[in-house]
């Protein structure tokens, strides 16, 4: 009989463990955050999560979409979590929208931008392009690569039957090499090709035919992605022009590099935390030059507690 008991008294307190420790897992890591959730009353709301009070959520920086119309919220924003039929951690932003594509962020034209830096640490370091804008060491690095490696010049050659090459000097491939585009010199494509493989971990060139003979024109990585057979190899690239139309370039239209197939993950994504530490680090020097010494504290006091003598 007391067997009995105490195994349906551990059953019971086992159950409310394990939906405590849900709702934690499922809230908690989302707190500075910038989030889209639905609520039962077809009310979008996309801003950050400041706090959870219970069961209530505090949202900042929102924006609210609710029949087919949005506007921005003043201030802050609290949604009862019983009312929360989904919710998702938002990538990117396009035309003001959150959205989130694959679970990972592809920036197709000049409307998609990172989410608020304020959403949380680093935020805006998972864009390659902001981290070479930004960042001194990733510059440094690959401004080294690309113009001591474009500064090689290249050259043409064949292989005849015994294994001996011989330099060609004339046909559409040395004339290619020597002029790549009508817009850029052989340093200047050479250039954007070594800094497209270390910030992307890919390159693509559309072959364009001219009066002159065939051009390369360089598809900038941050506009196509390549599409995949099972093996992850490519078979196609899909790209998004600026109107937001998706164009299919078949393989045999570009001069392309692949880099690892991972899903088409930049290189500098295992350096976000350190190069987000790094800045941080600044920051606080910065502000301690500036401002002086602050003690990493504070003062609490009792609510009722009489004012200061």
């Amino acid at each position: 009989m007391w067997a009995l008991i105490v195994f349906a008294v551990t059953a019971v307190v086992a159950a409310v463990v394990v939906v405590f420790v849900a709702r934690w897992w499922t809230w908690k890591p989302v707190v500075r955050q910038r989030v889209m959730i639905q609520t039962d009353s077809d009310v979008t709301f996309a801003g950050v999560v400041l706090s959870r009070r219970g069961q209530l959520l505090v949202l900042g920086n929102v924006t609210v979409s609710a029949a087919g119309q949005s506007h921005h919220a003043d201030g802050v924003v609290i949604v009862e979590r019983s009312r929360v039929l989904w919710m998702q951690p938002v990538q990117v932003i396009v035309d003001g929208q959150p959205v989130t594509l694959d679970t990972r962020m592809w920036s197709f034209d000049s409307t998609v931008r990172p989410i608020a830096p304020g959403a949380f640490i680093g935020a805006d370091l998972c864009d390659p392009l902001e981290v070479y804008r930004t960042q001194r060491s990733v510059r440094t690095v690959t401004e080294f690569l690309a113009r001591n490696i474009a500064q090689i010049a290249l050259h043409a050659f064949t292989t005849k039957d015994n294994g001996d090459r011989t330099r060609l000097t004339k046909g559409t491939l040395p004339r290619l090499l020597k002029s790549p585009s009508s817009t850029s010199t052989p340093f200047e494509f050479m250039h954007s090709l070594v800094l497209d493989v270390c910030l992307f971990d890919r390159f693509a060139a559309l072959i364009v035919d001219a009066e002159s003979g065939p051009q390369l024109v360089r598809l900038p990585p941050d506009t196509w992605v390549f599409e995949r057979d099972g093996s992850r190899r490519p078979t196609k690239i899909i790209r998004v022009n600026s109107a937001g139309t998706k164009v299919t370039i078949g393989l045999s239209e570009v001069l392309w590099l692949d880099g690892y197939p991972v899903g088409g993950s930049s290189p500098l994504e295992a350096l976000t935390d350190m190069l987000a530490e790094e800045r941080e680090s600044s920051k606080y020097r910065r502000e301690l030059w500036e401002g002086g010494a602050r003690m990493p504290g504070w003062i609490e006091r009792p609510v009722d507690a009489p004012p200061w003598s």
